[in-house]
């Protein structure tokens, strides 16, 4: 059983946590106070924020004076399948601004995202409707080796391997 699958099935029911009320960027930014920074907001005060594709992941780093760790949630639209930009932001949050938190996957996300949308830093996901749940977690069986590097393996295959051989 892989790692995220203990975390997300617990004695076969389904775990669900609960959060602030999701905004889009556009409504989170004056929530956040004037001026367009969170410095004076506790933690627990900060609304979840919904970015679309169009999104740069940079307004919100910088309202939230540079540490978006004071976010719980951030969630990132993907409103048709074939919508990719919300990989790259998912990469950029954990990698070049270091994101800490929940990362969720929204919109059209099926069993097909799941083991990509993992790699990139994704931690919850909010699958289409009829997606079945047990069926969706066998992706992350899918591939058994990662050839790149990502958010999940900072080695390239040929240098794990080859490292094994020295």
């Amino acid at each position: 059983m892989s790692k995220l699958r203990k975390h997300i099935i617990r004695d076969q029911s389904v775990v669900v946590a609960t959060h602030h009320a999701e905004l889009s960027l556009a409504e989170w930014l004056p929530q956040v106070g004037a001026g367009g920074t969170a410095a004076d907001h506790p933690p627990a005060h900060l609304p979840a924020v919904v970015l679309a594709p169009e999104d740069d992941p940079q307004v919100l780093v910088d309202a939230t004076g540079g540490n978006v760790n004071r976010l719980t949630l951030i969630a990132i639209d993907f409103p048709k399948f074939a919508e990719g930009r919300g990989f790259s932001t998912a990469y950029l949050l954990r990698q070049r601004y270091g994101y800490k938190g929940e990362l969720r996957a929204v919109g059209d996300i099926g069993r097909d995202h799941l083991w990509q949308l993992h790699r990139v830093g994704f931690n919850a996901f909010d699958l289409r409707e009829g997606t079945d749940l047990y069926d969706a977690l066998q992706a992350y069986d899918d591939f058994p080796e990662r050839y790149q590097t990502s958010n999940d393996e900072a080695q390239p295959l040929f240098r794990r391997r080859g490292a094994a051989h020295v």
